[in-house]
């Protein structure tokens, strides 16, 4: 957008065909787009022919309007913007405040006689970091028209510390056919692609994968940071405009990210963007309509969403544990072929007489108990002397065999990597586990669906965490709440900080997202160095080097601490044998029971 602003008195018809001459080659450098004219109080006929010469270019559509009834709210900002005379500075200090707070990033071009206005208006624009700014000057005791800018990098090296000066860009030479004496560009590229080592004061948290760690001096008490995704796009940023970077200190009183208080005041990271305290802000954040309004935010480079952090399942316990190496059905087929078995022995140890048979054979109890000495591996006291029954005990035997290998064969590893109750694994099951509902800053609004009954549910048992630490280490321990937060920040966290002694993650995510967001950096309104930003972001992403950063955090988290301290080791302890206990007991329990009743029960002779 541009926007032009013209305070002209009432002058001399010559003078004014002249001045409206210079006027119409500055009109030429317009950008596409409709023209928005603001005419003051008491305009001139200097106004109207001005307007003229902007129908006579035809280039735009133009609008007029009142230059106090201008609602700058409006989301349609137009290309130009044209503001005709006006001769109070009170007034002229006003309706320029108003025109950059709508877009500093527009093209202001200001007639006038006199030089007070010319820098008066000047240094409000370099207040307001509007660049492209300048201001037609035409006195009597000169026969030119001078155009004066500013640059905010003048002079080289001195980062804009120098006291504000106006800078002589052109002169329009009324006598020779109203052209500029230089025929140079009114608004010329104004940031320099080498600042010279000027800083970039930056304002961030340690949030990783994004921002991972920082350092201190303790000599000089600043603040480093030398990991994470937006670390290294800042710092290659910083290296392409040749600029140092300056970090912040990170917010006070946990207030991270922060925003508009109650009061109207601002804190935490947006509140040093908004109050100028630093060029630029970052922690995994996004273009809000509130921070498109007042601040400004560049082109987004990363995706990233918001989702449930739950605590793992619970384990299944021992004795589930043995008899969950087989499946239902698999039992139930050892149990039929016990059962059958015991009675085809039984049955042919009655049918096939042989005189040195032990009657063992014949009693079903007895054969019931020797196939299930066979079913443990454990040698029957008394074999079968017949040879169509020692056929069919070899074939038990057999059978035996492979059965009991098989569940051996996964018995360690049962034991050692024990099994998990099931996962929860949408919102349903998430409201009907039965635990509490925490968030984390600025995402209570996004369950106030009344329509949604799990919503309504949710809504109405959330807590807000003041410290996701803290809420993250009592999801992991406590087990007993379920916490909303950056998907990025938790996956990453999980491998690092929340492990249990046999590498398993105490964590889990949900896989249903509750919400998906595009990260953005968030400048300060005006920000000079947005559009620089925004080339040099896109040109990172083009490229691939944000998928390669990423990978690179992902295998060196791999390599960390897993690695290191020989997580991922399972040894067999007592632990693991406590249902073998508790078996070996029960069996105990019921032989002596066994044995009482045996004992209490008269023998028949």
């Amino acid at each position: 957008m541009d926007l032009i602003t013209l305070l002209l008195p009432v002058t001399a018809m010559g003078v004014r065909n002249q001045l409206a001459a210079c006027a119409r080659s500055s009109f030429q450098q317009l950008q596409p787009g409709p023209v928005l004219v603001l005419i003051p109080r008491g305009s001139s006929n200097l106004a109207f022919e001005l307007l003229q010469e902007l129908h006579v270019i035809g280039h735009w559509a133009v609008f007029i309007s009142s230059a106090d009834g201008v609602v700058v709210e409006s989301s349609e900002k137009p290309s130009n913007i044209v503001l005709l005379p006006v001769s109070n500075q009170t007034e002229l200090r006003n309706i320029l405040r108003k025109m950059a707070a709508w877009n500093s990033r527009a093209r202001f071009l200001i007639l006038t006689f006199e030089e007070t206005i010319s820098r008066l208006a000047l240094r409000e624009f370099s207040e307001l970091n509007a660049v492209n700014a300048v201001v037609l000057v035409f006195t009597p005791n000169s026969p030119n028209v001078k155009a004066y800018t500013w640059f905010p990098y003048l002079p080289p090296g001195q980062c804009g510390n120098e006291k504000f000066k106006p800078v002589l860009l052109d002169e329009c030479l009324m006598e020779n056919s109203a052209v500029f004496f230089r025929n140079m560009t009114l608004f010329p590229q104004k940031v320099p692609f080498d600042l010279s080592g000027c800083p970039i004061i930056v304002s961030t948290f340690p949030w990783p994968p994004f921002i991972i760690k920082s350092q201190e001096n303790n000599e000089t008490d600043k603040v480093f940071y030398t990991e994470g995704l937006e670390i290294k796009l800042i710092s290659i940023i910083a290296q392409s405009m040749n600029s140092t970077i300056q970090y912040l200190p990170p917010p006070a009183n946990e207030s991270k990210w922060g925003g508009r208080t109650p009061s109207g005041t601002w804190n935490g990271l947006l509140g040093e963007v908004f109050y100028k305290r630093a060029d630029v802000a970052f922690a995994s954040m996004t273009a809000t309509d509130e921070r498109r309004q007042l601040l400004e935010t560049t082109v987004r480079y990363w995706s990233n969403s918001v989702v449930w952090v739950i605590p793992r399942p619970k384990f299944i316990s021992g004795w589930r544990n043995l008899l969950g190496i087989f499946k239902p059905m698999m039992w139930g087929i050892v149990a039929l072929a016990y059962l059958l078995g015991s009675a085809f022995l039984c049955t042919l140890g009655r049918t096939v007489r042989h005189p040195m048979e032990p009657a063992l054979y014949r009693n079903p109890g007895s054969c019931m108990m020797a196939t299930w000495a066979l079913s443990l591996e454990i040698g029957a006291h008394v074999h079968p002397r017949g040879l169509l029954m020692r056929l069919v005990f070899i074939c038990w035997v057999i059978y035996c065999l492979q059965i009991s290998t098989a569940y051996k064969s996964s018995l360690i590893s049962f034991l050692t990597n024990p099994r998990f109750e099931p996962a929860i694994s949408n919102m349903k099951q998430l409201v009907k586990s039965h635990l509490g509902f925490e968030y984390t800053v600025g995402l209570a609004e996004y369950f106030d669906d009344p329509a949604d009954s799990s919503m309504r549910r949710i809504r109405n048992s959330l807590r807000f965490c003041h410290n996701i630490t803290d809420c993250l280490n009592k999801v992991a321990v406590s087990a007993d709440i379920a916490l909303v937060s950056d998907k990025w920040y938790v996956e990453y966290l999980i491998p690092q900080l929340y492990l249990d002694s046999s590498g398993q993650p105490l964590l889990q995510t949900l896989p249903q997202e509750v919400l998906s967001y595009h990260v953005v950096m968030v400048l300060s309104r005006g920000n000079i160095l947005l559009d620089r930003f925004n080339e040099l972001i896109s040109r990172v992403v083009e490229c691939g080097l944000m998928e390669k950063w990423a990978k690179d955090i992902r295998r060196t988290r791999r390599l960390g601490p897993m690695s290191q301290g020989g997580a991922g080791e399972r040894r067999l302890g007592i632990s693991h044998l406590q249902s073998v206990f508790v078996f070996l007991l029960l069996g105990e329990s019921v032989a002596l029971v066994t044995l009482i009743i045996e004992m209490m029960i008269p023998k028949e002779h």
